[in-house]
């Protein structure tokens, strides 16, 4: 984002990005783990462990991705505890 003239004005941090959801599609081959950088102010920041990415096709003509910061690495449901006050801005995918 600096490379870019896109500073934050707010501290940033990287997180592993965790998948959740059902009708997960992949168009593209290979496999990929991702990451996301997160912006926020410190205190929320240092409570953040992860993104959770929770997807769900609908009516089978359209595929949502929400990328939600969150307090853990377990993305099973009843675990996903939003962290507020920290946004996404910017998602890093990795080619395995």
């Amino acid at each position: 984002m600096l490379n870019n003239n896109a500073q934050n004005r707010e501290a940033t941090k990287v997180v592993p990005i965790l998948s959740v959801g059902v009708g997960i599609v992949s168009g593209n081959p290979g496999s990929y783990i991702g990451a996301a950088q997160v912006q926020g102010p410190q205190a929320a920041l240092d409570r953040v462990q992860a993104i959770a990415q929770i997807e769900g096709d609908f009516f089978s003509a359209m595929r949502v991705k929400g990328l939600v910061p969150v307090d853990n690495l377990n993305p099973l449901p009843g675990n996903l505890h939003r962290v507020y006050e920290v946004g996404v801005t910017a998602t890093i995918d990795f080619r395995l």
